[in-house]
């Protein structure tokens, strides 16, 4: 509801007087959303880490930081990304809410799919972390499962972009 909420506080007269484009409001609204996700997620990260540390001792911590990048903050920030420009499409906050709730479901199908291409990244520190599995894949098999999840991810975050900024300018051509 960050986009609605501007119009609530009467911000769109605002911004609309500004030489910017619908493009770069969007940009702004989604990297703040973004830089917001990726200090809490780095807060939570290191607090974890340490206190994974306290409670286990040493372990891998390469295996941490690679779960801990590649699990969640790809898929946390596509799902951001749908939802914040989501909610760009209404015009109240009550809708973005909605909206928000419609988007979910597909925001945790997201995030599921980023977790299967991800998952077996810790076998290239380590081949221990592949007999879990019960299947063992080379490293480049991983790699490339690692870099279609990334661009899955891409995909995903263009694709909604490009949908939500098309709705914006026709609704801004009206």
């Amino acid at each position: 509801e960050v986009i609605p909420l501007d119009s609530q506080f009467k911000l769109r007269e605002l911004v609309k007087a500004l030489p910017i484009t619908p493009g770069i409001y969007l940009a702004g609204k989604l990297l703040g959303v973004w830089a917001g996700i990726v200090t809490g997620w780095l807060g939570v990260g290191i607090i974890s880490g340490v206190g994974i540390w306290f409670i286990l001792g040493v372990y891998d911590w390469r295996v941490f930081v690679s779960l801990w990048v590649l699990l969640p903050l790809p898929a946390v920030l596509t799902a951001a990304t749908m939802s914040v420009l989501a909610s760009a499409l209404v015009q109240t906050r009550r809708l973005s809410v909605l909206v928000g709730l419609l988007v979910m479901p597909l925001s945790f199908a997201v995030i599921l799919l980023g977790m299967i291409w991800f998952i077996h990244v810790p076998s290239l520190f380590d081949p221990i972390y592949v007999y879990g599995s019960q299947q063992l894949i080379p490293a480049e098999q991983v790699l490339i499962n690692a870099v279609r999840g990334l661009l899955s991810h891409a995909i995903v975050i263009t694709l909604t972009w490009c949908i939500v900024w098309l709705f914006v300018r026709i609704r801004e051509l009206r």
